[in-house]
């Protein structure tokens, strides 16, 4: 039941944060110009490039080793003190060094953003806001999920208030949404050092922190591949277009982005069922071909609704100088499609402890394909050219992760079929780029026929997988 529950409360959690990015978006839009949303935009990018460095990607050493030493309280007091005290450490001094000696590299690499006061509000933030994150992280590993659903969403409603208040009020602008996210951070940060202070001392086992950055290494890489195959976008669009560009596809990676919270949350599910069947009969390996060829199915007709009424959205929620971000929609939905995807191969890989050290190769692959599209493509095509480079990077990567764990362990999983699915609902998502053809009254009714004709015949041809689907998502919670 505990998984259930606590799967639950992560994807509510999850929701509840895309939920107030979508509260906040009337309000970005209202009070800040295309190029002043940009700004925020390009800082933030900057922020989760930094956020890895900040954290060491201790978080999945975290996980990885309490689940080893959780019955002994000596251990675990050892794991947390070492772990704590090298992030208020690390923390302190590369804020310090970065303060003190990056403003030259920094503003050289951001164009148009200033050092003081946003840059440096940014770093303030991060610092407090990695321990934040541990702390989450740790409240997972424990199972603690609604101590940390209790966390996370407040957290989130925190940031809303403050910013809208900041912004509407205030009137502060840029400095307000930073301002409005230091607060909340500061606030959390010390919410943890009040309930971690009982759980540890401050000092570092020096062969423990060894061997944790020894197993978050090939992770950190991943990491900060993934985000040059995501993330990095919006600096190249503001260092090559304008920070306005960089402001107008964040809005529609935003929207685009709300499609990460199915393939997540469902993976959460899937995993501990997959691990099981994986060690089972062929008829086992069979259910896990059928789930994935399902679920590839339905997150292909998630984004096809999310790309479809994307525009719509956009129209009536954003400023008129915002409005063109709906054209970036079907390709970052359809990126994490094929994510997706990626997840059932990759998942192959974790299972087979000795292959997490290849997932570092396609992420690399595709980050520098990303980045060289960008430069490419942004000089003629602008905001669409930049997210088609990614939907590009993702495929490949994707791509890249099936070839590799076909050679570790064979599934008969049709490769044609669960690429093709998703290649053809994102072609068919492109009925948007017809508004010139037909009017807004023709054009809506079109997609809302396409859309109940996949209902319908969906219902037809995959009852039994459906079911199959439901079963694992909703009552497997006894793994």
């Amino acid at each position: 039941m505990k998984l259930l529950k606590n799967s639950t409360i992560y994807t509510v959690s999850i929701m509840i944060q895309g939920l107030s990015v979508f509260i906040l978006i009337p309000f970005y839009t209202k009070y800040l110009s295309t190029s002043e949303y940009g700004i925020i935009a390009v800082i933030n990018s900057m922020s989760g490039f930094l956020a890895i460095f900040y954290t060491f990607a201790l978080q999945n050493g975290l996980i990885r080793f309490y689940s080893e030493c959780k019955k002994n309280n000596v251990k675990t007091k050892k794991l947390f003190s070492t772990i704590f005290t090298f992030l208020f450490i690390n923390s302190s001094i590369l804020t310090l060094v970065l303060i003190m000696f990056g403003r030259s590299i920094i503003e050289g690499i951001l164009k148009g953003v200033v050092f003081f006061p946003y840059i440096f509000l940014s770093l303030l933030s991060i610092s407090f806001n990695s321990i934040f994150n541990i702390f989450l992280v740790l409240l997972q590993a424990e199972q603690k999920g609604e101590k940390y659903g209790l966390f996370y969403i407040t957290f989130n409603l925190t940031t809303v208030i403050f910013t809208i208040v900041f912004l509407s009020i205030f009137h502060f602008k840029i400095l307000g949404v930073l301002i409005a996210l230091l607060g909340a951070n500061i606030i959390y940060f010390l919410i943890v050092l009040i309930n971690i202070i009982p759980k540890i001392n401050f000092y570092i086992d020096k062969k423990l922190l060894k061997e944790l950055i020894k197993y978050s290494f090939p992770l950190i890489l991943n990491g900060l591949f993934s985000w040059a195959t995501i993330f990095i976008n919006k600096i190249i669009l503001n260092n090559i277009k304008s920070a306005s560009s960089a402001g107008i596809y964040d809005i529609g990676f935003y929207l685009g982005s709300v499609m990460i919270i199915f393939p997540s949350a469902i993976n959460q599910a899937y995993l501990p069922w997959f691990f099981e069947k994986i060690k089972g009969k062929r008829k086992d390996r069979l259910k896990i071909i059928k789930f994935a060829e399902f679920a590839i199915l339905f997150y292909s007709f998630i984004a096809l609704v999310i790309s479809f009424y994307g525009k719509d959205l956009v129209t009536f929620w954003v400023t008129r100088d915002f409005r063109d971000s709906w054209m970036i929609v079907p390709f970052i939905s359809f990126s994490y499609v094929i994510n997706g995807i990626y997840y059932f191969f990759v998942n192959i890989l974790l299972y087979h402890k000795r292959y997490i050290k290849y997932m570092p190769i396609s992420s690399f692959i595709s980050a520098i394909i990303n980045i060289l599209l960008n430069f490419l493509l942004i000089p003629q095509f602008g905001i669409i050219g930049s997210a088609f480079a990614t939907f590009i990077a993702v495929f490949i990567s994707s791509l890249i992760i099936v070839f590799i764990s076909d050679r570790l362990d064979y599934f008969a999983f049709n490769r044609i079929k669960i690429f093709l699915i998703p290649s053809l609902f994102f072609i068919i998502s492109f009925i948007n780029f017809s508004g010139k053809v037909l009017n807004p009254t023709h054009l809506l009714i079109s997609k809302t026929t396409i859309i109940f004709l996949i209902i319908f015949f969906a219902y037809i041809f995959f009852k039994k997988d459906l079911l199959l689907f439901k079963d694992i998502i909703f009552k497997k919670s006894k793994l």
